[in-house]
């Protein structure tokens, strides 16, 4: 059985109390039995007085118990403090997850006419949630393998551009929201002043493991462009691209972003 140190601290002091009760009922027969023959019961007094060192230092023993017991109060109101602070993020967090799931959900997106045009049999009805994502990057693949035929490789400002200009801006009031939850949830985890760093990189990846490569994708083109703020710092600390697969976007990416941004913990 581990002993702590709370139980070393109530052996202490029911050795000390019991010593002192010792000292109460006995001290006449202590007295006698350290005198011996001298034992003069008046010399009891000035015996018991030259004990005083030892009075003292039990009394500062009882000081330092005291102060011991208060030290063990406040870590155990600070781990309190903690659990509960972090239950009430994860109740949050799980809460703010929940109502992501929504918005993406009531995502849109239709295929621009010059798209439908360059690719006959697409369909011109307007797509919902995770399907609607998918057909926004279709989209801008193609848009982005257009621009490269003339400029090649893209920099960041230009592919950032072809983003907003063939998708962003045309379905920028049902795209936002989407976009500003997850800005919302990362950066609420890296503002909290409580959580620990491990803590904060699991909730990281619960939210990564709740999008696919589109949304990964999107993510990672959305955070190249000015409306985004510093979802770009965000992507790479919490490495969301980490299994990003092996694709043509994938390659564009790996030249804007830290190198970080794609690998696991273990590799850094």
């Amino acid at each position: 059985m581990k002993i702590t140190v709370s139980t070393w601290l109530v052996a202490a002091i029911a050795g000390i109390v019991g010593l002192w009760l010792l000292w109460a009922i006995f001290s006449v027969q202590i007295a006698h039995w350290f005198l011996g023959t001298i034992f003069v019961p008046t010399q009891a007094g000035p015996w018991g007085d030259s004990f005083g060192a030892f009075n003292a230092f039990f009394s500062a023993l009882g000081f330092a118990a005291v102060a011991c017991t208060l030290f063990l109060q406040m870590k155990v109101t600070d781990r309190q403090e903690r659990d509960q602070h972090r239950q009430a993020f994860e109740s949050s967090f799980f809460q703010l997850l929940t109502l992501f799931r929504e918005v993406r959900g009531e995502v849109l997106f239709g295929y621009s006419k010059a798209y439908r045009d360059a690719k006959p049999g697409v369909t011109p009805i307007v797509q919902r949630g995770r399907v609607a994502l998918r057909a926004a990057m279709a989209e801008v693949y193609w848009w982005i393998a257009e621009a490269e035929k003339e400029h090649r490789p893209l920099s960041k400002a230009d592919l950032g551009s072809v983003y907003r200009l063939r998708i962003h801006r045309r379905y920028e009031n049902s795209l936002s929201p989407y976009f500003r939850l997850v800005y919302t949830i990362l950066d609420r985890i890296r503002t909290d002043k409580q959580l620990p760093q491990e803590e904060k990189i699991r909730f990281a990846n619960i939210l990564r493991s709740q999008l696919t490569t589109r949304e990964l994708e999107i993510i990672a083109l959305n955070a190249l462009i000015d409306e985004a703020k510093d979802m770009k710092s965000l992507v790479e600390e919490y490495r969301l691209l980490k299994y990003l697969p092996n694709n043509p976007m994938r390659a564009r990416l790996v030249r804007l972003y830290a190198p970080t941004t794609f690998t696991g913990r273990e590799s850094s």
